[in-house]
């Protein structure tokens, strides 16, 4: 996105990943109706902008990557090891810009 904004709903039955660039613009990314595979990664580059992913209640998200002025922000839910979760994997690079992640 530059300049603009979007709002995406994925109901994929095998979500594997993909990635999401904003440019002074934002993204909201809904998850929460995708079955998420195993080995599932996302790439977010935030310049000035941001982007927001609400993910299902049984995903477990690793984020790695590079904030310069920017950052993000995991407000799941922290799952016991007792718990079957799929683990998404996110890699963010945020400048100026920031990412967070809800359930």
């Amino acid at each position: 996105m530059l300049f603009s904004g979007a709002e995406i709903k994925s109901q994929s039955e095998n979500f594997q990943g993909g990635s999401v660039v904003t440019i002074m613009g934002g993204a909201e990314i809904d998850l929460r109706d995708a079955i998420i595979a195993e080995g599932a990664m996302l790439d977010f580059t935030s310049i000035l902008g941001g982007i927001s992913i609400i993910v299902p209640e049984n995903v477990q998200v690793e984020i790695s990557g590079i904030p310069i002025l920017g950052g993000w922000e995991d407000s799941t839910r922290k799952h016991g090891e007792s718990e079957e979760v799929v683990v998404l994997k996110l890699n963010c690079l945020t400048i100026l810009g920031g990412v967070e992640i809800r359930n």
